[in-house]
């Protein structure tokens, strides 16, 4: 059985080659630099997401390993092979615009088989692919369709099926759900998912939303000004941020600012919040932020609770369905205020509404510290 993507090799067995590895990419366009020194190794199999605001550089890096912009400086391998300055026709790989760029004047089934005809693959064998991938995507008997009676999740479809057809052995994402409204963007890219898993086919999608790198991906890798900020499993990425840009990026985050009084313990406003420091980084009187995700603001069964639990007031409530998000005062003479996401359950037991006084708990495994000056921290 092959191993999974990742995995360290037991006894004597070779460790995995990488299936894709760039080394010290630098991409400059004059004299902005793009990309910065990029270093990364993905496996075969995985479904990896670069994820980062507009001008992060990750479509600069899928283009990179595209072929589409070579960079300036550094090397990319493809299962071992130098591709750094190989044309984009001689690289192995299928990719899906966030246009789709299908041909207007064709139908679905030659927009398809367009790869297949280019390399004189014979006729019969064409239409038995464009039917076996048309059936795939869920668009079996739709081959004579033009992209214009279609809906843009069946583009997308017919887009994909396209980079697939040559059955490339990596398939590149550039934003491909971004042009489709949420519930077919949801449908979408579990589909998308589906599909990959069952193809086992090496994907790198390039997107700005954080739902779709935490729902979809094997590993996401953040950026931030031409760099890497932190590479992860999506659980690794939102529970444990190795950055204050990372914690701001994904998901919602509190920044509360205080003081360390002493090992494990930092001063915010009146509150003494017990921290975890095994490494001994922060010293007494460094100035420091404490994060804390919303969900992890504790409400219930707190009788066993011996530290971290302070008594705040509910200054605003929001409705958001399935869960409210509350503002807390923190309280002591401090200005600090931080939000918490209530079930509604937890809403209707409590009797939580404006003004409500509550206990509330920080679990210290819900805690990240950061250095005031560290990078990202909002304003």
């Amino acid at each position: 059985m092959a191993r999974k993507p990742g995995r360290k090799a037991a006894g004597n067995e070779q460790p995995q080659q990488p299936f894709l590895e760039i080394r010290n990419v630098t991409k400059k366009f004059g004299d902005f630099v793009a990309l910065d020194d990029v270093s990364l190794e993905i496996h075969e199999g995985e479904f990896v997401c670069f994820l980062g605001p507009s001008g992060c550089g990750k479509t600069t890096l899928l283009r990179a390993i595209a072929g589409l912009d070579f960079q300036t400086s550094g090397r990319i391998y493809q299962r071992g092979r130098d591709i750094s300055d190989v044309p984009p026709a001689d690289r192995d790989f299928g990719i899906v615009f966030q246009s789709y760029a299908l041909f207007p004047n064709l139908t679905v089934e030659r927009n398809v088989s367009y790869g297949l005809v280019n390399r004189k693959v014979g006729r019969k064998a064409v239409n038995d692919r464009v039917e076996e991938l048309l059936t795939l995507v869920g668009l079996a008997g739709s081959g004579d369709k033009y992209p214009a009676a279609l809906s843009g999740g069946q583009q997308q479809r017919v887009a994909l099926a396209r980079a697939l057809a040559t059955s490339p052995g990596m398939l590149l994402l550039d934003e491909p759900l971004s042009a489709l409204d949420a519930k077919v963007r949801e449908r979408l890219r579990h589909e998308m998912k589906e599909l990959q898993r069952t193809l086992d086919i090496t994907t790198i999608m390039v997107t700005h939303d954080q739902e779709e790198a935490l729902t979809m991906a094997d590993r996401i890798v953040v950026m931030s000004d031409g760099r890497i900020e932190q590479v992860g499993s999506p659980v690794e990425i939102y529970r444990h941020p190795v950055s204050p840009y990372v914690a701001d990026f994904i998901g919602a985050m509190n920044f509360l600012h205080g003081k360390v009084m002493r090992k494990g313990h930092v001063k915010v406003g009146k509150m003494d919040i017990a921290v975890e420091d095994h490494t001994g980084q922060f010293k007494k009187g460094d100035q420091v932020v404490v994060c804390i995700r919303p969900e992890c603001v504790a409400v219930r069964d707190l009788g066993r609770v011996k530290t971290n639990r302070y008594a705040m007031a509910i200054r605003d409530i929001e409705f958001l369905g399935s869960y409210c998000r509350a503002t807390l005062a923190v309280g002591g003479g401090s200005d600090e205020e931080l939000i918490a996401d209530f079930s509604i359950n937890l809403m209707r037991d409590y009797k939580l509404e404006r003004g409500t006084k509550l206990n509330v708990a920080f679990p210290k495994d819900c805690l990240e510290v950061y250095h005031s000056d560290a990078r990202g921290i909002p304003a």
